[in-house]
């Protein structure tokens, strides 16, 4: 389904602005698991354990 959605850059636009990051920035992100966790852990600490146990190795 959809949802309305006209491309995947839209996708990409809410996800840049809502995190702070670039196009190319979120990409990156996205692509190393690790780099992932650690973007995640630094923007969301209080939920540290919970980004780990979903994420984690």
């Amino acid at each position: 389904m959809r949802r309305g959605l006209k491309s995947v850059h839209t996708v990409y636009d809410k996800c840049t602005r809502q995190l702070g990051l670039t196009t190319a920035e979120f990409k990156a992100v996205t692509e190393d698991k690790y780099q992932m966790i650690k973007f995640l852990i630094d923007r969301f600490p209080n939920y540290q354990s919970y980004i780990v146990e979903q994420l984690g190795p």
